[in-house]
């Protein structure tokens, strides 16, 4: 299991080698995403936190491979919202369940809250727009 998107370029070696496997990919906001990117992973040094322009089209690239994996093997394959995964929990966990065979159930879960959008969303769509950047990337 693994969240870090840049395994996104080494799926077909993963599905190579390991064929009893499932993939997830999950969708975020685009905005609130990059904007999370942008300012919160500036201090890690993440390469695209230093160009609002490039993590946009590090989001949509890493994206449309997902898309093209996802098409390409759906059998294995699932794409879901964090949305979704916020405000729909239980419909996401049958959904993983379907792809994999298998039911699970939630039960004796705390769900916490959490917001869709980052709290640093509207800045950042600020900045693009003064860069023109905005939604044209």
């Amino acid at each position: 299991v693994s969240t870090n998107p840049k395994f996104i370029q080494i799926l077909p070696n993963i599905y190579k080698g390991t064929r009893d496997c499932f993939f997830i990919f999950i969708n975020r906001e685009l905005f609130s995403n990059a904007s999370e990117i942008f300012i919160r992973e500036y201090e890690n040094g993440h390469y695209y936190s230093y160009d609002a322009s490039a993590t946009i089209q590090e989001i949509n690239a890493y994206n449309d491979l997902a898309a093209f994996f996802q098409e390409k093997l759906p059998e294995i394959s699932i794409t879901l919202s964090y949305s979704d995964i916020v405000n729909q929990p239980e419909k996401i966990v049958s959904k993983v369940g379907k792809l994999v065979g298998t039911h699970f159930e939630m039960k004796n879960v705390s769900l916490f809250e959490h917001s869709l959008e980052s709290e640093f969303t509207t800045y950042f769509k600020s900045y693009l727009e003064r860069l023109k950047v905005h939604r044209d990337c």
